[in-house]
């Protein structure tokens, strides 16, 4: 669970902060099965995010 942050109501506007005030420090690490891991920084997750969320429409419309 995020901190509290009285600026951010939701998941998705605490990461947006966190990307604004430390956009290059790392916000999560997947460890893949051969046991390497990859990182993701504040800025790339959001940008992620954005991403995906520009894309929930086209899937809406995929779907019968």
């Amino acid at each position: 669970m995020p901190p509290s942050d009285p600026s951010a109501s939701t998941l998705t506007q605490w990461i947006g902060r966190r990307a604004q005030r430390h956009g290059e420090r790392i916000a999560v690490t997947f460890l893949r099965d051969d046991g390497s891991e990859h990182s993701w920084t504040y800025a790339e997750l959001w940008q992620r995010s954005c991403e995906l969320a520009a894309r929930l429409p086209e899937v809406d419309q995929a779907d019968p």
